[in-house]
């Protein structure tokens, strides 16, 4: 909304939002903007593809429940929303571009590293914040350790027996 005039001439976006009060509230922020589009329903039936965006921006939502998506093959990426996210916010991103996500603590910390050694395969990892406890307590009412990704699509996909950066 506050980029340069001459740089939002030329940049097209899209903002997915499932909850449908809050897309029609987004289509509205932007009434000006032909390049604007809101699409009102889940990140996984999105009309998006592979490596369309040059930047992808998302807040990870929380939960440990499954999603359907068909273009994901591997059941592992999908077994949880929050992963999902994360994995399917770095297939979209054209290859060089850029992924900045706020996702949980159990992104970088949780026992298995399935998801941390796909996204190092496909993403390099720029920088990580981990924000305190008490970050969204105020306007969201919660307390949850967050980090703040900043990754780079990688222009190819390491190989499996590839070594992997000590992140993972």
């Amino acid at each position: 909304s506050l980029m340069p005039e001459a740089l939002r001439a030329k940049t097209h976006w899209m903002e997915v939002e499932l909850e449908p009060l809050t897309a029609r509230i987004l289509g509205h922020l932007h009434p000006n903007i032909d390049q604007a589009y809101v699409y009102p329903g889940g990140f996984e039936d999105a009309p998006i593809h592979a490596n369309q965006f040059d930047l992808v921006i998302s807040n990870i939502p929380f939960g440990n429940y499954p999603v359907v998506d068909h273009e994901f093959k591997d059941k592992r990426l999908k077994g949880s929303i929050h992963d999902y996210f994360l994995c399917k916010a770095i297939e979209v991103t054209a290859p060089g571009g850029l992924v900045a996500i706020i996702t949980s603590r159990y992104t970088l910390d949780k026992k298995d590293d399935y998801i941390r050694r796909w996204v190092a395969r496909r993403a390099e990892l720029l920088g990580a914040v981990r924000l305190p406890q008490n970050t969204f307590q105020k306007n969201a009412g919660t307390q949850v350790v967050t980090d703040v990704l900043f990754l780079r699509k990688r222009k190819n996909v390491l190989a499996e027996d590839a070594p992997l950066p000590s992140w993972v």
